[in-house]
């Protein structure tokens, strides 16, 4: 069986999200800066964010072998979306997914589907979702 990926989570996830991911990945919760991000960068294949966490070029060069950005949230405008596109790191936010649902384990959803195959990513993630294709949502 391969290793989990390591996956740092910046900021604050809903319990059931982030022991949703930690059965998935090595989760390292730390705040970006922090001496356990920095211990985990090198390592880190996926991150999660919400509000607070900017994500530029700077903080891109810390994570050399990232290949995830899942923001659990809706907008988009604390990613700088050009530079992981340049760098290949495949980024998504909860409402780009699933428009209207609630914050759930959706973070964790979208890096395992995005570490494991980026090509598939959104197909995978919607359909390794409990919720995918009951419709309505819950939070």
């Amino acid at each position: 069986m391969p290793a989990r990926p390591t996956v740092i989570q910046t900021e604050h996830l809903s319990p059931a999200a982030a022991a949703w991911l930690a059965e998935r990945a090595e989760l390292v919760v730390a705040g970006a800066g922090s001496p356990a991000f920095e211990a985990a960068a090198p390592r880190a294949e996926g991150l999660v964010v919400r509000t607070y966490t900017r994500v530029d070029a700077s903080l891109l060069d810390r994570l050399p072998r990232l290949r995830a950005i899942g923001r659990a949230g809706v907008g988009m405008d604390t990613i700088d979306l050009e530079e992981c596109a340049r760098r290949g790191i495949a980024c998504v936010s909860e409402a780009r997914l699933v428009p209207g649902a609630k914050r759930r384990a959706l973070a964790s959803l979208w890096l395992e589907a995005g570490i494991r195959a980026e090509r598939w990513f959104h197909s995978a993630l919607l359909s390794a979702h409990p919720l995918a294709g009951s419709g309505g949502s819950q939070g």
